[in-house]
């Protein structure tokens, strides 16, 4: 799993993160916003939404993820696409035409 680790008792301020989201995929993750203080368990996530700094204190050696903005729109878009590749490719050209190799 990818992602960045943060060992116990170790403090992170992120700032710039408006519209982020933060994924904890192991341990637990305390972080403190504008809007007051969150606990993360393993496989919880977290919409940042406020403008003001975040700081994450780890409260026990811990693994997270940081996706940016864009981050879910593009995956979204990604499987988008496959799912029109997986119709295009059972669709049956007319005339006799070949697919192209890849």
């Amino acid at each position: 799993m990818s992602g960045s680790h943060l060992l116990q008792d170790h403090l992170l301020t992120l700032e710039n993160v408006q519209g982020c989201r933060i994924e904890c995929h192991e341990g637990q993750l305390w972080l403190t916003a504008g809007s007051g203080d969150i606990i993360l368990q393993k496989n919880e996530s977290w919409l940042i939404e406020g403008e003001s700094p975040v700081v994450i204190q780890s409260m026990a050696n811990s693994q997270y993820t940081l996706h940016t903005r864009y981050a879910e729109q593009l995956a979204l878009l990604r499987h988008f696409a496959s799912i029109m590749r997986e119709m295009l490719q059972q669709v049956r050209l007319p005339f006799g035409l070949r697919r192209p190799a890849h």
